[in-house]
């Protein structure tokens, strides 16, 4: 008697989309040089988040100039939320 082996390979592929919901009071309306007009503003960790990657990420990217930012007279860093959202108008 022959014994025959038989190998089965399932794939599954799967969909996420993240939504991050915020009232306007968070996301500040700042003039940004880049876009030449008063767009919203997010904070580094809700850019990574929108991007799925880490703030530190976020940071090279600034660095490099791929992101458009503004920073405070205190030093806090707020992020054009232009480039993070290709459909954004």
């Amino acid at each position: 008697m022959t014994i025959t082996k038989r190998t089965r390979t399932v794939t599954v592929e799967t969909w996420q989309r993240t939504v991050i919901r915020q009232s306007r009071s968070q996301t500040p309306k700042i003039w940004c040089e880049f876009c030449g007009a008063e767009v919203e503003m997010t904070p580094p960790s809700q850019a990574a988040n929108l991007l799925g990657i880490t703030q530190r990420e976020i940071f090279r990217r600034l660095e490099q100039g791929n992101l458009h930012f503004f920073e405070t007279e205190t030093g806090e860093v707020f992020i054009c939320a232009n480039p993070l959202n290709p459909n954004r108008s």
